[in-house]
């Protein structure tokens, strides 16, 4: 099983966050009251699971992490190479600090190369975008100038593109 979670989301809402995960294996996530606990349910179920943390760094402001995150949950994270879940935390800060409350995430950082054009072209014909299919060149071309190209995606309404924003 493989749960994709955008942090971005629930970056200031632990519960929300709690009750993400519990919805990909139909788990009530209102009396959860930590990721440790949720996934004791899922070992009982015997499943193993690919956890994706998109835009992590969300969950700190500066160097403390942000209301309702804890020591406690970067301890449940750094536990989870103890069960058949596998994490992945995705960020575009280089320089993320792992670690809150004398707490630290045990993780090995991966850089990744920058995004290609024919990569965001292929990730732009993908997506429902308003945009005639002759101007995806130009908008990818206006998106490897930006600092984080592929987030850049999911920062605009479909009113912006279908004004042809990038094109100002």
């Amino acid at each position: 099983m493989t749960i994709q979670i955008n942090m971005r989301f629930y970056c200031h809402d632990l519960k929300g966050f709690l009750k993400a995960i519990g919805t990909y294996f139909n788990h009530p996530g209102d009396h959860i009251s930590s990721l440790g606990v949720l996934f004791d349910q899922l070992e009982k179920e015997n499943r193993s699971v690919l956890l994706i943390l998109h835009n992590f760094d969300e969950l700190w402001s500066e160097k403390t992490l942000k209301d309702g995150y804890n020591a406690g949950f970067i301890d449940d994270l750094n536990r989870l190479r103890e069960r058949e879940i596998t994490l992945l935390c995705v960020t575009e800060q280089r320089d993320t600090p792992l670690q809150a409350g004398g707490s630290k995430l045990d993780a090995t950082p991966l850089p990744l190369p920058e995004v290609t054009k024919p990569q965001l072209l292929a990730e732009l014909q993908r997506r429902p975008l308003p945009v005639a299919t002759s101007e995806l060149p130009a908008l990818a071309e206006w998106l490897l100038k930006q600092k984080a190209p592929y987030s850049q995606l999911d920062a605009f309404d479909a009113e912006w593109y279908s004004l042809r924003m990038w094109q100002e």
